[in-house]
């Protein structure tokens, strides 16, 4: 009775806000493929409410099928809310609407990664089949709507510009900025020890930066002698990162490919970035494992992309050990050249933080001796090799 009640109000006065707010809510939560609740509709009178906006954030949050029309309402009601949050006070509204906001994870970012996914399923497609791209209309939208994303971080940062200032109130700068001696990483990992058991470190807009700048040269650098300069257990650290770093970084190492096809150093920290958070149980992972094989090819003489590697693959994608045998092959000749103590320290590492080690490997082939026979022959020599480094 109530929802006919707001459907009469919304159709006898389309302009009535209230009415047009209870009555998509009320529609949103019966949301499914068949039922459209005409939500562009519904923001024309009231564009800048920021339940409406919420609503639709809401909804977007666990979406029922893919269509490129949704990314494009989502992008519009961020906008919208954001357009809002900047012109509040720091008011208990403000606050509880951020709040919501924080809850719900949808930001800026999120359309980005499911933007860059479809397109890149897309651009696959393309290549199989030989059609020119310009002659897939969608490509170019996707790359209008990625570059909308980009734009959208800063309008993001200025809505919630007063809540970011207050957690990083009492932060400081890694480094001053005008140091003729700025060792940015140093300082990074020197705040981290310092807070062992505290939350992890707001980083200021100059820190972003300037890590920015540090992460864009060593990814210029590329390979040297079968190495990336980039940090040692850049892995490890990355998803503290704010998303915006993250967007920017994905963004740069990409441009860079496009030059430079062979710079392992940009295809590193694609692999490392792109596989954070990543839902393997919904395909996600599959047309990025060339990500790390890449990776793994370019920088061949790069421990630390082997041992990432084997932590990312899982009986989800590896079931039966191809990829992680690969991986540790690659990573027993790169540390054997560098020496038994290398190969020793990733050894207690694979222990200690995987238990994907050879025996475990081999354990498992064991129980189907037959028909993993060639797996099984691949496995003695690691294990030979890892109880000779024991």
């Amino acid at each position: 009775m109530e929802h006919t009640y707001q459907k009469t109000q919304t159709k006898s006065d389309p302009k009535n806000g209230v009415a047009t707010l209870l009555h998509t809510l009320v529609e949103v939560s019966d949301w499914d493929a068949k039922n459209d609740p005409h939500i562009d509709e519904s923001l024309k009178p009231i564009p800048n409410d920021p339940c409406m906006n919420l609503a639709v954030i809401d909804e977007y949050r666990t979406p029922l099928f893919w269509d490129i029309e949704r990314e494009i309402r989502i992008i519009g009601v961020l906008e919208n809310f954001y357009a809002w949050a900047k012109r509040q006070d720091d008011s208990a509204r403000y606050q509880e609407a951020y709040s919501f906001y924080l809850q719900h994870r949808v930001t800026p970012y999120t359309v980005y990664r499911r933007l860059k996914d479809q397109l890149r399923f897309l651009m696959d497609r393309i290549e199989e089949s030989d059609i020119p791209e310009e002659s897939i209309p969608d490509v170019q939208r996707y790359k209008e709507l990625i570059k909308k994303c980009r734009d959208l971080v800063n309008k993001e940062n200025a809505a919630f510009r007063k809540s970011f200032s207050q957690k990083s109130a009492e932060e400081q700068d890694l480094v001053d900025a005008t140091s003729d001696n700025i060792d940015i990483w140093e300082a990074y990992l020197k705040s981290l020890e310092n807070r062992k058991n505290a939350p992890p470190r707001q980083l200021t807009q100059n820190d972003q930066k300037q890590l920015l700048e540090f992460l864009k040269t060593k990814i210029e650098a590329g390979v040297i002698d079968g190495k990336t300069t980039l940090p040692p257990n850049l892995q490890d650290y990355i998803s503290d990162f704010p998303e915006a770093m993250h967007l920017e970084l994905r963004e740069f190492a990409e441009e860079v490919l496009e030059d430079q096809p062979d710079n392992g150093a940009a295809t590193k920290i694609l692999a490392i970035i792109v596989w954070e958070s990543k839902n393997v149980n919904s395909g996600e992972a599959d047309r990025d494992l060339i990500l790390l094989e890449q990776a793994m090819n370019l920088a061949h003489k790069d421990t630390k992309i082997c041992y990432f590697a084997i932590r990312k693959y899982d009986k989800a994608y590896d079931p039966l050990f191809h990829l992680t045998l690969t991986a540790l092959e690659r990573l027993f000749k790169r540390s054997i050249r560098q020496g038994e103590s290398g190969l020793y320290g990733w050894l207690v590492k694979l222990y200690n933080e995987i238990g994907r080690t050879p025996c475990h490997i081999h354990r498992n082939l064991m129980k189907n001796p037959d028909s993993n026979a060639e797996l099984i022959e691949r496995c003695k020599p690691l294990i030979d090799q890892m109880l000779q480094t024991f």
